[in-house]
């Protein structure tokens, strides 16, 4: 059961990470200084379907900066990206942010396998929706369709979640992934509740969030108290948010029992009837 709850461990991670094997160094000097309020941003994707058709270039501009965890680009008159929005996809995947909109974008789509054809830019200072769906479509390659569907889902859950909504459902019995052995459907609503209701703050330290994301946002990870691989729900109920450290210490410290019972107590005192202590 321990290798078990070790692989959830991982999967938690990658899913609050951005995935590393597919981001490089991320520099984030370029992006204090045009940083939108996350409120108004993420009003506007909530205008927007986050899954089915990708005929929209916004929604796949939306999908690519989930997956990569870099900050949203809400694309301006004619439907056109910002010079930024290439550079930082250019540095999620390691690769030099210089040049202009067509080279940088060049860049991107070579390095994932894509070919850079007359459909992918504009005479004008612009780079097509086909380029954007080629660099999607290569990222959902990397990582998983299944992965990649859940990050962007993440995304769009914490854009649009207000601190007054009620907590989502989740899912008591979750299911594991067809053909992905220890790998479990979660909710991202659950995620998303739970990181905005932690306000920034380590729910087993008290300490606050040692760094924020590249979109500005506190970083914590998702830990559930009673493991999936146990049997534990993917609720509210049976989640907290941790720092990094007290992450890694849930699942492998000696005294990982005794912190179990401690932060069961804390789900108990926060309403949700009796703890999950194991």
């Amino acid at each position: 059961m321990e290798a078990a709850n070790s692989r959830e461990e991982i999967d938690e991670s990658k899913a609050m990470h951005g995935l590393e094997f597919v981001r490089g160094s991320l520099s984030a000097t370029n992006r204090v200084s045009r940083r939108r309020s996350e409120l108004s941003s993420g009003s506007a994707w909530c205008k927007t379907s986050h899954m089915g058709s990708k005929s929209n270039k916004q929604l796949l501009v939306d999908e690519i900066a989930a997956i990569l965890e870099i900050e949203r680009d809400e694309l301006g008159n004619g439907s056109k990206e910002h010079l930024w929005f290439l550079q930082d996809i250019a540095s999620a995947l390691g690769l030099s942010p210089t040049g202009g909109k067509h080279e940088v974008a060049r860049k991107i789509v070579e390095h994932l396998g894509g070919e850079w054809t007359r459909e992918c830019y504009s005479r004008g200072d612009s780079v097509q929706r086909h380029c954007f769906q080629i660099i999607r479509d290569a990222l959902g390659d990397r990582i998983g369709a299944d992965q990649a569907e859940f990050m962007v889902a993440i995304s769009h859950a914490r854009a649009c979640m207000q601190p007054s909504d009620p907590p989502p459902q989740g899912n008591r019995q979750p299911s594991r992934l067809e053909g992905r052995g220890l790998d479990f459907v979660r909710c991202p609503k659950v995620l998303a509740w739970i990181l905005m209701h932690s306000a920034g703050v380590c729910e087993f330290c008290s300490e606050a969030a040692p760094f924020a994301r590249a979109d500005g946002t506190p970083y914590l990870e998702l830990h559930h108290v009673r493991p999936l691989a146990e049997g534990g729900p993917d609720t509210v109920d049976n989640a907290v948010a941790l720092c990094p450290t007290c992450h890694r210490a849930a699942h492998h410290a000696r005294d990982r029992r005794d912190r179990r019972n401690q932060l069961a107590d804390r789900l108990r005192i926060r309403g949700y009837g009796s703890p999950i202590r194991g």
